[in-house]
């Protein structure tokens, strides 16, 4: 068969033969596999097309099976053979370098999944739920609507470039240890229960709440932190320091952070502040005696609303709490519990012996925090 010169080659590996198709005229041929030195070609300076190089010049469905055939086992390749029929019902096209699904893209349960093609964009919604053997995300990933990972028990980094235009829900991904400070989420972030994070980069382009809620590892957060909604760090039992200068749009709640003891000396809060049972704060910060009403959203309307700072159950001193419930500033509350701050640092719980259960039960239902002897 006689190929014009002009034409664009593209090789392709079948088995023992090459795979000749001519983009111009659409046709292609079979031949013998000729060697990289029969072809005056040695193997170092070879051109090797790998999945993370491929391109528009690459037909999508040999990008496709390039990455099928990268893993060994027989059982990954019938998964990500069973994926690709997935992302082809979907309406896979190669746009742009990208391998782009113009609908939502539903891989959830999906046992032995372990990755996904790279430059990958979702035009909908990319649910991953409880994909449990998924390590790892595809480089350039781009979903235009929410990115759902709850579950992903083996997955351990959120890469680069990584975009999610909705939410991306992380809840209880337990190995996640590592969320590159570029990650772009449009609306809200749920790391909730990823117990192997250490630390959190300043993730400044997250546009919405931040749930950090019981990552018990969690230590800090990155310099320059801003929140741009809520941040919620209830139950981070390992949160030493807030870095200075923090910025929070929202509420800031940090329930049973116990290992915490200081707030910022520097700080900007725009909701409430609550820090319920952080049995190691001792003493506030002059910024929090200084907080006012918070605004409305709707500023054109001028609308002032009330702030609650709750400081139940902290370990600030009796005075410092006598002296908050006397303060008065104008859409400022403070929230205090003066019987249950009192029981908790003064007295404890007398049981009688063969009464232990009734007495317990009694005191508890008054002073939940008190500590038992």
């Amino acid at each position: 068969m006689n190929i014009d010169d002009h034409s664009q080659v593209i090789a392709l590996r079948d088995g023992g033969h090459m795979h000749r198709v001519c983009a111009a005229q659409g046709v292609s041929e079979m031949q013998p596999q000729l060697s990289m030195r029969s072809r005056g070609m040695s193997q170092s300076s070879s051109s090797k097309i790998t999945v993370g190089q491929m391109s528009d010049q690459i037909p999508l469905e040999a990008q496709l099976d390039i990455w099928v055939k990268a893993v060994k086992s027989k059982t990954e390749r019938q998964v990500r053979a069973r994926v690709i029929n997935i992302m082809n019902l979907s309406g896979a096209k190669l746009v742009n370098n990208h391998i782009k699904i113009n609908a939502d893209l539903d891989l959830q349960d999906i046992a032995r999944l372990t990755s996904l093609p790279d430059n990958l964009h979702v035009k909908g919604n990319l649910i991953l739920r409880n994909c449990e053997d998924l390590k790892s995300l595809p480089k350039n990933l781009i979903v235009d609507g929410d990115l759902i990972l709850n579950g992903c028990k083996s997955l351990k980094k959120i890469p680069q470039n990584t975009i999610v235009k909705g939410d991306l829900d992380a809840t209880n991904s337990i190995s996640l240890d590592d969320i590159a400070s570029d990650l772009s989420v449009g609306r809200d972030l749920y790391l909730s229960g990823c117990r192997a994070l250490g630390h959190v980069p300043a993730l400044p382009n997250v546009r919405g709440d931040i749930d950090l809620t019981y990552c018990t590892n969690l230590q800090q957060l990155g310099l320059g932190f801003v929140c741009k909604g809520n941040l919620d760090l209830d139950g981070c039992h390992s949160l030493i320091e807030l870095p200075d200068g923090l910025i929070v749009n929202g509420h800031l709640y940090l329930e049973q952070c116990t290992a915490l003891a200081f707030l910022p000396q520097q700080m900007t809060l725009g909701g409430y502040l609550d820090i319920t049972g952080c049995t190691s704060i001792t003493e506030l910060p002059a910024w929090v005696l200084q907080l006012g009403p918070m605004r409305s959203s709707d500023n054109s309307r001028g609308v002032s609303l009330e702030r609650n700072v709750v400081l139940t159950a902290s370990g600030l001193p009796e005075s410092l709490i006598e002296q908050l419930v006397d303060h008065h500033a104008p859409g400022l509350n403070f929230i205090v519990d003066l019987d249950a701050s009192q029981e908790l640092f003064q007295n404890k719980i007398q049981t009688r012996v063969g009464h232990e259960a009734e007495d317990l039960l009694k005191a508890l239902r008054t002073v939940p925090y008190a500590p038992v002897v």
